[in-house]
C-alpha cells in the first residue's frame, strides 16, 4: 500500500489555510504603488501561496523573485526570506527538489538572522518535507519535532495542526499505523476547533490513508470521498489529483480495476497538464499495477520504467522503491509468459 498522504507545505502571515482573498484584489493591491510596501508584498505573498504555488509553479517561481526584488529595493529582509520559502515550494511541487531545498535553506539563514521563529517554523516544516520524501525520516522528525516545538512555544495553532499532520506521515512510514491515527487526529481536533476549513481536505485525505493502511477500506473510501468533494468544490486541482490516485488504490485493492482506472486516468490528465511532477511516478507505478493485474506486461513495464526515471531524477526514494518492486514482479512474469523486456516509452501510451 503506498497512499499518497497529502503532506502539508506551510507558509505564514497571510490567508493560508484562513479566508482566501480573491486572486483579482490580491493582485491590485501588488498593483497599487502608494500603497505600503509592506502591504504590497504581503498581497504578493498570499497571491503567490494562495493561486500559483500548486496550479501555476513557473508563475509562481516567477512572482517570487519580483518579490524579492521589491523586498532588496525596499530593505525589507524578511521579505527576501518569504520569497525564498515559496519558491522552495513551487520547486519541490514542479519535482525540482535540489533546488527547493536551497531555497529552504537561503530562506532558513535569513529567518535565523532576524529571529523570525514562526517563519522558522514554516521552513523547518518545509524542509522536513523533503527530507520524507528522500527517505530520511529520522531527519525528516527532527525538523519537524523543531517546528512543532516553536508552534507550541508561540501558540500557533495553524502550524500545530500542519506538523502533527506531518510527524504522522513519518510513524506510519515507519509501520505504526496507530501512532499516525493519534497524531491525525490531534490535527483534526484543532482544525475543527480553529475552523481551519482549507486544511479539512488535506486531513480526510490523510485519515483515509492510515484506514486504508489498517485494511478498513469502506471507511477509506467514505474519507477520501469527503476530501475529494471539497478539493472539487474548492477547485483545487493539485488536491483532486493526488486523492483520484488514493481512491485508484483501493479500488485496485478490491479488484475493481475499470473504477480504478478511471480515476488514476483523470489524475494523471491533471497532473500532465498542469505540471505536478512529483505526483507523476506514484501516478505511473499505479496505472503499471492495473496494467500488470489484467497481465497486460508490456504496459506495466512501460509504466514502471517511466515511474523509476522520475524517481530516481527526484531523488525520491519511496518512488524507486515502489517501480522497482513492480518491475521486479513485471520481470518475473514476463519470464514465466516467455515474453521479452520492452523498451518503448511513455510517448507510445499517448
Amino acid at each position: 500500500m503506498r497512499c499518497i498522504l497529502t503532506i502539508l507545505f506551510f507558509f505564514l502571515l497571510g490567508s493560508t489555510y484562513c479566508e482566501e482573498s480573491t486572486k483579482d484584489s490580491l493582485l491590485k493591491d501588488w498593483s497599487n504603488s502608494e500603497l505600503l510596501d509592506t502591504v504590497r508584498m504581503n498581497s504578493l505573498k498570499d497571491l503567490i501561496f494562495d493561486h500559483y504555488c500548486y496550479e501555476n509553479p513557473d508563475s509562481a517561481i516567477s512572482l517570487s523573485e519580483e518579490l524579492a526584488l521589491k523586498a532588496s529595493e525596499s530593505a525589507h529582509i524578511e521579505w527576501l526570506g518569504h520569497s525564498h520559502n515559496l519558491r522552495g515550494i513551487a520547486m519541490n511541487v514542479k519535482g525540482e527538489i535540489a533546488q527547493s531545498m536551497n531555497h529552504y535553506k537561503k530562506a532558513l539563514k535569513i529567518y535565523l538572522e532576524i529571529d523570525d521563529r514562526k517563519s522558522q517554523a514554516a521552513v523547518m516544516n518545509n524542509m522536513a518535507n523533503i527530507f520524507q520524501d528522500q527517505g530520511n525520516q529520522v531527519r525528516a522528525l527532527e525538523y519537524y519535532e523543531k517546528s512543532l516545538e516553536i508552534d507550541e512555544s508561540i501558540g500557533d495553532s495553524l502550524g500545530m495542526a500542519v506538523t502533527l499532520m506531518n510527524i504522522g506521515i513519518v510513524h506510519l512510514a515507519q509501520g505504526h499505523a496507530e501512532n499516525t491515527l493519534q497524531f491525525f487526529l490531534q490535527g483534526l481536533k484543532i482544525v475543527d476547533d480553529q475552523k481551519l476549513e482549507n486544511m479539512r481536505g488535506p486531513v480526510l485525505n490523510n485519515l483515509a490513508s492510515v484506514y486504508h493502511s489498517m485494511g478498513m477500506t469502506d471507511s477509506a473510501i467514505v474519507y477520501f470521498e469527503r476530501s475529494l468533494k471539497i478539493r472539487r468544490d474548492n477547485e483545487d486541482a493539485y488536491g483532486t489529483a493526488r486523492v483520484l490516485d488514493n481512491m485508484g488504490e483501493v479500488l485496485l485493492s478490491v479488484g475493481d480495476t475499470n473504477e480504478a482506472l478511471k480515476s488514476h486516468l483523470e489524475a494523471l490528465s491533471i497532473n500532465q497538464s498542469k505540471g505536478y511532477k512529483e505526483n507523476l511516478p506514484g501516478n505511473y507505478e499505479q496505472l503499471g499495477r492495473i496494467q500488470f493485474f489484467r497481465k497486460n506486461y508490456k504496459q506495466a513495464q512501460l509504466y514502471g520504467d517511466s515511474s523509476l526515471a522520475l524517481g530516481k531524477e527526484m531523488g525520491n526514494v519511496n518512488h524507486i522503491r515502489d517501480a522497482a518492486k513492480l518491475l521486479s514482479e513485471v520481470y518475473d512474469a514476463q519470464s514465466k509468459s516467455n515474453i521479452l523486456p520492452t523498451e518503448i516509452t511513455i510517448e507510445n501510451l499517448k
